[in-house]
């Protein structure tokens, strides 16, 4: 087990956590609280070197961060960035099931076995700190993920591998919930760029053929698609072709080299190689794998 277990209870609540060894970064811990009722305020503190997920998978909180307030409902989840101040604030701790999963700052890569490049970590890592506070709709998918590794993680339940890709998948999954804002948000050229690039998945995109497509420059484009999306548009392309793999994958039969060619990857090797750097683990295994269309849905 690359992790070690911790667990509390106390009058209206109870508390699971993986708190993983140093050798797994940039993951630090994994926590689940079950509140069966209200309970005081939870003081409001920072970080130095930490990023909070907080993801409600049932119930309703307050957060105040920052000076801010956010609601959360089940399904949402809330990035907290380093030396943020946070809390409940003013407001009691609901009734509810919160997860907390908690990245390391200062991890300038992963440790092997991940699958991330440096470069590719960072840019995940800027992305989740590039406010104090992101509230994030990502549905139910993240409790599908992690309840199982604080359910069943006795010693032999999980290999280290084994946690690395759910851990992995909840994090693509949260980087790819950030790169769906809502129309209202965003500048009609950012969006016309969105629409582009999920009309042309099969095939080449260069960025000046999408900055005319969005009729402005590409320094301009550069700009504001960062601001707006959390990723540059070559990342962006990247996420939204390995989301309609995942489904072509589970939704089909078609063979994985065509599934490449399909959504414009030169070669297979190369399909595959991406895939698993976003998801950790090859095409092939994510569509043997027991309840993966319930995870993709």
């Amino acid at each position: 087990m690359p992790c070690n277990i911790l667990e509390r209870r106390h009058t209206g609540w109870q508390m699971r956590a993986l708190v993983f060894r140093q050798d797994f970064h940039p993951v630090h811990t994994l926590r689940k609280w079950h509140i069966h009722s209200a309970l005081p305020p939870f003081r409001l503190h920072a970080h130095d070197e930490l990023i909070e997920i907080h993801y409600l998978a049932a119930g309703v909180q307050t957060y105040e961060v920052a000076g801010k307030t956010f609601l959360l409902h089940g399904g949402d989840a809330l990035i907290v960035a380093p030396t943020v101040w946070h809390g409940t604030g003013i407001y009691p701790r609901n009734q509810a099931q919160i997860y907390l999963l908690t990245l390391w700052l200062t991890a300038t890569a992963p440790m092997p076995g991940w699958g991330f490049s440096g470069d590719e970590w960072i840019e995940l890592r800027d992305a989740f700190c590039r406010r104090p506070a992101l509230l994030v709709r990502c549905g139910d998918t993240l409790r599908q993920l992690w309840e199982p590794l604080l359910k069943d993680s006795g010693p032999g339940s999980f290999s280290g591998a084994h946690m690395r890709v759910a851990l992995l998948q909840s994090l693509f999954h949260l980087w790819e919930c950030l790169a769906a804002p809502t129309r209202s948000t965003i500048p009609h050229s950012v969006q016309t760029a969105m629409d582009f690039i999920e009309q042309h998945l099969d095939e080449k995109i260069r960025l000046d053929q999408l900055a005319r497509a969005c009729g402005v420059s590409l320094p301009t484009l550069k700009r504001l698609f960062p601001r707006y999306v959390g990723l540059t548009p070559q990342a962006y392309i990247r996420l939204r072709r390995i989301k309609r793999a995942r489904e072509l994958l589970l939704r089909t039969s078609s063979p994985i080299t065509d599934i490449a060619f399909e959504l414009g990857f030169a070669t297979s090797q190369h399909f595959s190689r991406v895939f698993r750097q976003l998801t950790g683990m090859t095409p092939r295994q994510y569509r043997s794998r027991p309840g993966g269309r319930d995870i993709l849905s």
